[in-house]
């Protein structure tokens, strides 16, 4: 992949970007690999060479790797617990690697570390991608011999702020770190997940991506008073936004002055528009395009 400088920044960020010291080891797929659309892995690896991506869009990436430097420094005093350790073990004839940010062998806890937005962790919740990682890591680790009992994500809260923690109260974080417990699966849903995403990603010819590959978000129907610039209520179908007004008018007993009308909200494909580098080279991307910015 090409690394672009459009924004003109300094070049130590940009040159930090494209010294990208990633590695999956000895393996033929990473855990985090596995998560990604197999799709996508194709075309990344056909057009390799060709994709763009501009060092601004990377640079959440690269403070997220700086969580690395900082746990390296942690590792300079004597503890209890083991760092960065990849593991290592094979399933369909595949070679599979991961790498734990943190493991407690007193705890059997698994730790891995995030650079994340507020919205990830509002109202106690966590990204779904957080727990296959976990699980990921939980079945390599169990792989090795290694007892796994608990999984957690240690969220550090890139724009938290503390005005907004006394506006909102409840429901936001009261610290710009938060840990989130992660269910552990059991052994056969884990040999399962990765069993599936193997036979996915050694597929020469892979299905394009599904709806939850693109982060799609569907098309809603939103009821709204007229000049106001928030929803009554937003519906999943026209059918139901119509007969939402239909009822409202009947209890009305005719139209009222606080109108209602219908906006459409329509859908997108979250990651193909704004988050895969491999879009410019993607004909299913290339054919929602047409269709007027991704709709669904």
């Amino acid at each position: 992949m090409n690394i672009t400088n459009e924004l003109n920044l300094p070049e130590p960020l940009v040159d930090a970007v494209r010294n990208d010291g990633y590695t999956k080891g000895d393996a033929d797929f990473s855990i985090t690999g596995l998560m990604s659309p197999p799709y996508q892995r194709k075309l990344m690896g056909e057009y390799g060479g060709k994709i763009t991506e501009d060092a601004a869009d990377r640079i959440w990436s690269l403070f997220g790797q700086a969580i690395h430097s900082i746990l390296e420094r942690a590792g300079e005093s004597d503890t209890d617990y083991e760092l960065e350790r990849r593991l290592f073990a094979d399933c369909l004839g595949k070679r599979i690697s991961g790498q734990v940010d943190v493991y407690h062998p007193q705890d059997s806890l698994i730790q891995d570390y995030k650079t994340t937005s507020v919205w990830s962790v509002l109202d106690d919740g966590y990204k779904a991608d957080w727990e296959r990682q976990l699980n990921g890591y939980a079945w390599l680790a169990r792989s090795n011999g290694i007892t796994v009992k608990r999984l957690e994500i240690v969220a550090i809260l890139r724009d938290w702020s503390r005005m907004e923690r006394m506006r909102r109260g409840n429901g936001y974080p009261s610290h710009p770190v938060v840990i989130r417990e992660i269910p552990v699966w059991g052994d056969e849903i884990a040999q399962d997940y990765i069993e599936t995403r193997v036979q996915l990603h050694n597929n020469p010819d892979p299905p394009v991506c599904t709806p939850k590959d693109k982060w799609e978000k569907p098309t809603t129907y939103a009821v709204k008073k007229e000049g106001s610039k928030r929803a009554v209520r937003v519906y999943e179908s026209m059918a139901e936004a119509e007969a939402h007004i239909e009822k409202h008018e009947q209890v009305l007993e005719g139209p009222s002055e606080h109108k209602l009308s219908i906006e459409t909200r329509k859908g997108e494909a979250v990651r193909c528009l704004s988050y895969c580098p491999a879009k410019p080279f993607c004909n299913e991307a290339g054919k929602m395009e047409k269709q007027d910015s991704i709709p669904f």
